[in-house]
């Protein structure tokens, strides 16, 4: 598992907070959240960008965790990283609440977003 970025500085040095966002055997995986949970708002307290390796295919890939509250939501999706991280370039470094949405594509495949809902 390699960092990429986050907004907690030296994350790497936070090694209960840094398994929980990668290793935590609660945390859910965006693309199987229930309709109940994308209808909940996510105030979002800390997100980490990491690498980790697709034991499968033995392929490195990039993963976005959030964490709000207790609750860990991890994303593979590139859909969603894209749409986190454009909000993150509007609202900067204040605090924000997100919502996960997801959709159909034209292949009929499910993808996964985020949007932003509030500014607190």
């Amino acid at each position: 598992m390699k960092v990429i970025k986050s907004n907690v500085e030296n994350i790497e040095n936070e090694v209960v907070l840094l398994y929980k966002l990668t290793k935590g055997k609660k945390n859910k995986t965006a693309s199987k959240l229930t309709d109940e949970e994308l209808a909940q708002d996510y105030p979002v307290d800390v997100w980490l960008e990491y690498e980790d390796v697709n034991e499968k295919e033995d392929k490195p890939i990039t993963l976005l965790s959030i964490m709000s509250g207790d609750t860990v939501i991890v994303a593979q999706s590139a859909t969603l990283q894209r749409d986190f991280f454009e909000i993150l370039d509007i609202v900067g470094d204040r605090n924000f609440t997100i919502r996960f949405t997801d959709g159909k594509s034209n292949a009929g495949r499910r993808f996964m977003s985020c949007e932003l809902v509030g500014i607190d």
